[in-house]
Order: C-alpha cells, then structure tokens, then sequence
C-alpha cells in the first residue's frame, strides 16, 4: 500500500528521528513516516497520526510536495510526502515496538548535512530537497 511521510519545520528547525534499520544494519536519522494500510485512501490523515505518533507535534498546515514511486523497476510502492507547518506539542506514542529518538536540526546544518550525503534514506533526501525548494519559492514570492 506504500507510506507516507512528513518533513516538520518547527521555527528554523527540521525535526527528523534516528531509528535502528535491522535491514541496513545502521541507525539512520530520517523523516516521520509510515505505512499505509490497504484501502486506506486517507492520505493526509495518516502522515499526520505518523507525525504525530513519531515526534509528538500536530501540523497545522500539511502541504504535499512530494509523490514517487521507491523502485519502479520491481515494485509499485509509493511514498507521498508532505511538509508540516504550525506544530503544535502535543506529546508522542510512538508503537511499542518503535525505538525513536527525536532529532532537532536547524536548516543550515540539514542543507550541509544533504550537500554532504549524511542522510540515506531516499524519502528523507527527497522530502528535505523539497522543503527547502518551498522555502526557496517562499522567499522568492516575499521579495
């Protein structure tokens, strides 16, 4: 059914989650995400449980910014990704088989952590790519 996934800014600070990836063998540092479950048509309303379940914040404002298919050579799994703004704490619960740790990274170290290939995990790069385009055109559209 594929996921979906959120990248929240919370002032100039992108919150992102290191979790254990027992396939890669490496704790990796990535987006709030989940699995969608079969019919579930609800996108939006699933990335902000996710959001909300992983970092323990409420979007205001969901934008979508980003729909691909992970590996089209073989597979018809599909990740929409959307940007969070206006967070609001509201406290995690993260499922009881999820070891997070919440992350908190200003914008500048994001940008020079993705100019310097830190992250590996392709919904992350393309979900903090996207974010910064949007900011990019927002500053544009306000000079």
């Amino acid at each position: 059914a594929g996921g979906v996934a959120v990248v929240p800014l919370l002032g100039d600070d992108v919150l992102l989650v290191r979790q254990p990836r027992l396939a890669v063998e490496q704790d990796l540092l990535e987006i709030p995400a989940g699995k969608r479950e079969a019919g579930d048509n609800d996108l939006e309303g699933r990335a902000r449980a996710e959001l909300e379940e992983e970092t323990g914040y409420r979007a205001g404002r969901l934008v979508r910014a980003a729909d691909f298919f992970v590996s089209p050579g073989f597979s018809t799994e599909r990740i929409v990704v959307y940007l969070g703004f206006d967070l609001t704490h509201v406290g995690a619960h993260p499922e009881p088989t999820e070891e997070i740790d919440l992350v908190r990274l200003p914008l500048a170290e994001v940008r020079r952590m993705l100019a310097e290939g830190h992250f590996r995990d392709s919904k992350t790069i393309i979900g903090l790519y996207a974010l910064l385009a949007h900011l990019d055109r927002e500053h544009l559209s306000h000079e």
